[in-house]
């Protein structure tokens, strides 16, 4: 999944969806500063329709209203890749193992 989200840095609704991101851990959203950036604000008005932040791509289509994209993004937890998988699979199977009369595995 492609997840961009259009911002900026004077915009406190921005800032509240990048702390809901930073406090989720995502690493999964590449960040695109409209003021910053003149063909990111282009792409925002163009593909988005609105000249509006934040709004948040996801694979092409525009979310806007920081409360819908922190909702998405928490109805949508960021995918884990093969090892992180591997790892939560490793840790439940250990939680099902029975326990002998020593407490031990």
């Amino acid at each position: 999944m492609e997840l961009e989200l259009y911002k900026k840095d004077t915009c406190p609704f921005c800032q509240r969806v990048l702390r809901a991101i930073k406090a989720s851990g995502r690493t999964d959203i590449v960040l695109k500063d409209i003021k910053r950036d003149e063909g990111a604000h282009e792409y925002l008005i163009e593909k988005g329709g609105q000249d509006q932040v934040p709004c948040l791509f996801i694979d092409g289509k525009p979310l806007y209203e920081s409360l819908d994209i922190i909702r998405w993004l928490e109805e949508h937890p960021q995918e884990k890749k093969g090892l992180e998988k591997l790892a939560d699979k490793l840790r439940s199977a250990d939680k099902k193992k029975p326990q002998d009369r020593n407490g031990s595995w």
